[in-house]
């Protein structure tokens, strides 16, 4: 299952998705990314129901604020030793 990079126009933007699909697709998932943005691991996820038979979009919700970074979810949540100190 390749990832094919699409682009769904919004009233406030475009936004970008990826669509994963298999050729024996029966019916459709669109799977919602979490606190940490469009990943590799949920292209994995995508990848494995695509070859389930399922046609899988996965959105990019932040599009409006993008372009952004690569979240890290390992980094994500640690505190600097300054803020912990506040």
């Amino acid at each position: 299952m390749a990832k094919q990079d699409i682009q769904i126009t919004t009233r406030d933007g475009i936004a970008k998705a990826g669509l994963f699909r298999s050729a024996a697709t029966t019916a459709g998932i669109i799977l919602y990314m979490d606190a940490f943005g469009p990943r590799p691991a949920l292209d994995g996820m995508a990848e494995r129901l695509a070859g389930e038979g399922y046609a899988v979009l996965v959105p990019d919700l932040f599009y409006r604020n993008a372009p952004y970074g690569p979240f890290d979810a390992k980094t994500g949540w640690r505190w600097s030793a300054a803020r912990r100190r506040r």
